[in-house]
């Protein structure tokens, strides 16, 4: 095992610094948006270095990686893993805190579920904040979807997490998915929702909405 590990950055008020600047575009992203739009917060997650296996992936979920993280225009890099769970942590403290009325919901990506090509660098199972989308008002078909999978799920399931094609594209504003969900419910008069999933392509892209039944 390699000495000396390093697990945090030498700043010690970097977490904090990357935070604040998530806010602020937070605020900047939320006065854009009018009516159903959503905006893409400008949030990259990368590496600048190659760890202690460059090569491979390292077992160990905590050992050191030189990782690097832009918002908006800054770029804050030579973060460890203890970095990364701390960013992720407060963003959703921080985001639920700070996100005006007018966003009907900001959406975290964690891990895959942003677009991007998969690590060899990065554990599989390690979570780590990806990107942040802030949804605008979803559309009418969308509400009524909402309520009509409430009253037959055997779990409760925000639709408003769901997207497919892009990672911008989002079911609050697809009416013409939503009515083809609609459709689906109507076909299976009776039966109750187990899961509703993204199904993906070969590349793990999102494409669509598939509810599973029974």
């Amino acid at each position: 095992m390699a000495a000396n590990v390093i697990f945090k950055s030498k700043d010690s008020k970097i977490v904090d610094t990357i935070i604040d600047s998530i806010i602020k575009e937070i605020k900047k992203g939320s006065k854009a948006i009018k009516g159903e739009d959503n905006a893409v917060i400008p949030y990259e997650f990368g590496m600048c270095g190659h760890g202690h296996q460059p090569f491979g992936c390292n077992p160990h979920p905590q050992s050191f990686i030189d990782f690097q993280i832009k918002v908006g225009d800054k770029v804050f890099s030579g973060l460890g893993y203890k970095d990364i769970d701390e960013i992720a942590h407060w963003a959703d403290i921080y985001m639920a805190k700070y996100i005006p009325k007018k966003v009907y919901k900001a959406v975290n990506f964690f891990n895959d579920s942003f677009f991007d090509y998969p690590s060899t660098f990065i554990p599989n199972n390690y979570k780590y904040l990806k990107g942040i989308v802030l949804l605008g008002k979803p559309c009418k078909t969308f509400k009524k979807l909402q309520a009509e999978v409430d009253k037959i799920s055997n779990k409760k399931f925000d639709l408003a997490d769901f997207r497919y094609i892009l990672p911008t594209h989002f079911l609050t504003q697809d009416s013409e998915e939503c009515d083809l969900l609609l459709s689906e419910i109507r076909r299976h008069k009776g039966q109750r929702i187990s899961d509703i999933i993204n199904t993906h392509d070969m590349n793990g892209r999102d494409f669509d909405v598939k509810m599973i039944w029974g």
